[in-house]
């Protein structure tokens, strides 16, 4: 639940490129990547729930199999990293971000070593 809203992320990985999906009621947004031998650290894609300080960001996509944590700098928001199993490249990840955290947020991603990637995300509750 996000925002009041139910919502659901869908998997589907096969020999073609990984494709999440997050399903709400009879819309979804999602986006397929391929497989590399050299993964980035992190992507993602997002959807608000809600308008205004009562909106809800779920932010959603593939880390590589060393990240440890995903995070929102400066919070304690930390994201549920679902492991795919030994033969998938990737785990996925999934964070709720409250719109009172801010519009302009950077997720990070740790490995087991302490090395950060960062990107930035823009939260829109109102478009």
């Amino acid at each position: 639940m996000a925002s009041g809203r139910r919502w659901r992320l869908l998997l589907s990985e096969s020999d073609a490129p990984l494709t999440l999906e997050l399903l709400f009621g009879e819309s979804s947004v999602g986006f397929g990547f391929p497989r590399s031998d050299q993964p980035r650290p992190i992507e993602f894609a997002s959807h608000v729930f809600g308008r205004g300080q009562e909106a809800t960001a779920v932010v959603f996509g593939p880390v590589t199999k060393d990240a440890v944590r995903v995070s929102v700098a400066g919070t304690r928001n930390e994201a549920q990293i679902i492991e795919l199993g030994p033969e998938s490249d990737y785990n996925v990840f999934v964070l709720k971000i409250a719109a009172s955290v801010g519009a302009e947020v950077i997720v990070l991603v740790e490995d087991a070593q302490g090395h950060i990637g960062r990107e930035p995300l823009t939260i829109r509750p109102d478009g």
